[in-house]
């Protein structure tokens, strides 16, 4: 389910791909029907922590697919927010 979150009731399959590096299950999920304006609990989009992890590959294929990356949301970010 592309849509299935974690214990947390935000992280879905995408935000842990996105995470982990994984190129060819973002491009999966994405394919799969996967939303790319999904928050996580941080409030974090999949090409939010792209960017902030330098997942280059992961970010291009989140932008190429349509997600959006807004920069004011995130001007407060540090490492403990990022966990997931």
């Amino acid at each position: 389910d592309v849509h299935a979150t974690g214990p947390n009731g935000h992280c879905t399959p995408l935000h842990m791909a996105v995470a982990g590096d994984c190129p060819a299950a973002v491009a999966q999920l994405i394919r799969s029907g996967a939303s790319l304006s999904a928050r996580d609990a941080a409030g974090f989009n999949a090409v939010q922590i792209s960017v902030l992890t330098a997942h280059d590959k992961v970010c291009r294929i989140l932008l190429d697919s349509g997600a959006l990356f807004e920069t004011g949301e995130i001007q407060t970010w540090d490492a403990d927010s990022m966990a997931l």
